[in-house]
């Protein structure tokens, strides 16, 4: 009787954890990005300490759906997430970061991937570019059954933020 019991709460746990992993969407849904889990290095050699940010949503179309609330939810996080180096995002920057959002898809994950490729152009400078792609999927017994899709965004903008640093320090 108690063995009966037992499995009834590792299914109903089961269970539960599954309906709250469907709730973290998939890349065709908008996602709630936390600014606090978009690092961004302090980005010294950034000088004016301001840039615009032009997002381009190439994904196949079949995920598209949600493009202008995905950009402006990018847009926010970004908004927070530079603040805190003092970077400001504004229209007309002369330091221009261009995110392109693209599908990204291994064999084991295929709904729940984004890979995003930054470039900043700063003029009379150069150019430092980074592409980065992060997977949230959550499976059950083999079975996807969703995925987080916001952290997959938060860790691919946090790379991709990394990589431009990178490159900055090597532009003379």
């Amino acid at each position: 009787m108690t063995a009966k019991y037992i499995v009834l709460a590792l299914a109903a746990g089961l269970f539960t954890l599954s309906g709250c992993a469907l709730s973290k969407g998939t890349i065709k849904d908008s996602p709630r990005l936390e600014s606090s889990n978009i690092t961004i290095p302090p980005m010294s050699k950034l000088n004016p300490k301001a840039m615009s940010l032009n997002i381009v949503d190439n994904r196949a179309p079949e995920f598209r759906q949600f493009s202008a609330e995905i950009k402006a939810e990018i847009t926010r996080a970004l908004t927070l997430a530079l603040g805190r180096q003092n970077i400001e995002l504004k229209s007309g920057a002369p330091n221009a970061l261009t995110l392109t959002i693209q599908d990204y898809k291994t064999a084991e994950f295929q709904e729940g991937c984004v890979q995003l490729v930054g470039s900043l152009d700063i003029p009379k400078k150069g150019k430092a570019n980074a592409s980065a792609y992060s997977c949230m999927e959550f499976k059950s017994f083999g079975r996807k059954v969703g995925s987080d899709i916001g952290a997959a965004y938060e860790n691919a903008l946090t790379e991709v933020f990394k990589g431009i640093n990178s490159g900055m320090e090597q532009i003379p």
